[in-house]
């Protein structure tokens, strides 16, 4: 029997979709021959604790002074020395970067044991914008002197990504990009590098049109509006300030619509300021729990994911499970998950400096979603449902494969 212990830090995976990871990782593995203890650092406990939640053993570390797992890898592997012993069926799944002092010490303390490093963010392309050209480029750059001064940090981070890859005995990627920068610029062999998708394995209900009414008469939003749903933080990375700015152009040609925000902002009076001169056709509704967010994705015409980059979107796949009509981005991760067809467009980025021509993309592509549901409707919008399916049975194959013959 396998022994699978995940890595959780309870303060930050809420905010960044390593918690829905984590919890969709669960319900993929019920019934197969694993058990499963958390590793949860920065947890609500004062003290060090062990207690079974629903047949999980969840191993409870206090606040950290700094929060860094990194500079707490030394106290975090003298409890797993004593509480863990050394196995080779043990997984240890490592879902946070920076991390490669703690994978260090595991590889010493548990030589036994083996080492997953799932690559959920890549420190470049907060700081990039997801321009993976310019990355590259960075990386190739001959004057090490002149990237020494201006990319320092650039530099720091990825010599710790390779780091934690050459302690991994495997390293999954959710996306294609991915996979392909770890092979050809980090220098990861294809036999160390797994591709496995994020998959949605809670079912989906969806609601009837009397429940969706039901729901819009409380949230007081008009009959014959459309409504457009953004999802996440508030971010220029995220592609909210270009999304609002191509809302303002979008109401002038199409009037009949609404946008829907979702998430929550460190920065209400900016972002406000930047709704002028059509807050009135905004409805904020701040950060939800994962039911009320549900509610959402039941009753909105149309789903926006303009990311600069994602690994593997869960507000996409969400979209997908509700049978949303979609305007993506071409973002690095986002292009993975979504080509144009008949329900989805894509807006081209191009260069991540001008958001202008970003901004125009996401208008013309948003009015031609909207123009095609006035016309067709969305009575072949259920093929989206297939996919979601298919895309479960499949990761959950590739999952048990891997944690089988690692």
């Amino acid at each position: 029997m396998k022994h699978l212990y995940i890595t959780n830090d309870y303060e930050t995976s809420s905010g960044n979709g390593i918690s829905t990871y984590i919890r969709q990782l669960i319900a993929c593995l019920s019934g197969a021959d694993i058990t499963i203890g958390m590793l949860v650092f920065n947890s609500e406990k004062d003290v060090f604790d062990i207690e079974e939640i629903d047949g999980i053993r969840h191993f409870h570390l206090p606040p950290f002074q700094t929060k860094s797992i990194q500079d707490h890898s030394r106290i975090i592997d003298k409890f797993l020395r004593l509480y863990i012993p050394d196995s080779p069926d043990n997984i240890f799944l490592i879902n946070y970067s920076p991390c490669s002092l703690l994978m260090k010490m595991i590889r010493t303390s548990h030589p036994l044991s083996k080492q997953i490093y799932v690559i959920h963010d890549m420190a470049w392309t907060l700081h990039l914008f997801g321009d993976v050209d310019r990355y590259i480029r960075i990386l190739k750059q001959k004057d090490r002197k002149y990237v020494v001064e201006r990319y320092a940090y650039l530099l720091e981070t990825y010599r710790e990504e390779v780091e934690m890859c050459r302690y991994a005995d495997r390293v999954v990627c959710l996306s294609e990009d991915t996979y392909r920068l770890l092979e050809t610029s980090y220098f990861v062999g294809r036999d160390k590098l797994r591709l496995i998708p994020n998959a949605l394995f809670e079912r989906t209900v969806l609601w009837s049109e009397k429940q969706k009414m039901v729901f819009r008469k409380e949230m007081m939003l008009p009959d014959d509006e459309k409504i457009l749903l953004y999802v996440g933080r508030m971010t220029e990375q995220k592609g909210f300030m270009v999304c609002l700015e191509a809302f303002k152009e979008i109401v002038k040609v199409y009037p009949m619509c609404r946008l829907a925000v979702v998430g929550s902002t460190g920065n209400w009076d900016f972002v406000r300021k930047s709704c002028y001169p059509v807050l009135s056709k905004i409805h904020f509704t701040g950060a939800l729990s994962p039911e009320e967010v549900d509610k959402w994705y039941q009753i909105v015409d149309i789903g926006l994911l303009p990311s600069y980059t994602e690994q593997c979107s869960y507000v996409g796949l969400e979209m997908i499970a509700h049978r949303l009509p979609v305007v993506a981005s071409d973002g690095f991760g986002v292009r993975c998950m979504f080509q144009k067809q008949e329900y989805v467009r894509v807006a081209h980025i191009g260069n991540v400096n001008q958001a202008d021509s970003f901004k125009d993309e996401l208008v013309m592509a948003t009015l031609s979603l909207l123009h095609s549901l006035d016309e067709r409707g969305k009575e072949n919008i259920d093929v989206t449902c297939q996919y979601k399916n298919s895309l479960m049975d499949k990761v959950k194959n590739l999952y048990l494969m891997l944690f089988e013959v690692i």
